[in-house]
């Protein structure tokens, strides 16, 4: 599930009785449906310092910092409107369900802003500390394309996020993409029950 970094990638995903849902990652090439909820996991690092890695993230805002919008140029009318409303992009009724099965899995979940950055470099410590005053809790380079797009197209999206390291400046040391991998990979034992289990509900 996701990627190895900012570059797309295929999730394939069937849920019972409904028909196959493919999503792909990049927002110009994200095929969305109607009928189910957009369903992602995305990688990030902390810049709140409560969030550790593993740490699992449902994404209730976002901040879009990427310099542009998979929207920009010609509308099509048929999708969703030109200035689509990205008051409700997030799927407030889910985030209950998503609470009660972490609740009785055991799993630590918790809610943050996602502030999305260009890549393919990592921020700068000065970034860093310009986006927690802006009130992001952590940052990536992925997701919010897809969002937006899925706002547009009026598709409920739940975005579930792992925290694979703190943000540069925060922990000392440099960054490493190994590691974000290696926390990434961890992770999965906790995010692939949990996703079950919500899926089992709906």
């Amino acid at each position: 599930v996701g990627n190895e970094g900012p570059r797309p990638s295929t999730s394939y995903a069937r849920l019972p009785g409904e028909d196959d849902v493919y999503l792909l990652e990049g927002a110009l090439r994200t095929h969305l449906t109607r009928r189910l909820d957009d369903w992602r996991n995305r990688r990030l690092a902390a810049i709140d310092t409560s969030l550790v890695p593993g740490q699992l993230v449902l994404v209730s805002d976002h901040l879009n910092l990427q310099g542009t919008s998979p929207l920009v140029g010609p509308n099509d009318d048929e999708l969703g409107p030109r200035f689509p409303d990205m008051t409700f992009a997030y799927a407030d009724d889910t985030l209950a369900l998503w609470r009660e099965v972490a609740e009785v899995q055991g799993v630590s979940l918790k809610e943050g802003v996602y502030a999305a950055m260009l890549g393919p470099s990592y921020e700068t410590p000065a970034e860093i500390r310009m986006l927690h005053r802006l009130g992001a809790d952590a940052v990536g380079m992925s997701t919010v394309p897809e969002v937006i797009v899925a706002a547009h197209c009026g598709v409920k999206v739940t975005a579930l996020s792992v925290i694979t390291n703190q943000a540069a400046g925060l922990s000392g040391q440099p960054l490493s993409h190994d590691e974000v991998k290696e926390a990434s990979e961890l992770a999965r034992t906790k995010l692939v029950p949990l996703l079950r289990g919500v899926v089992a509900k709906l």
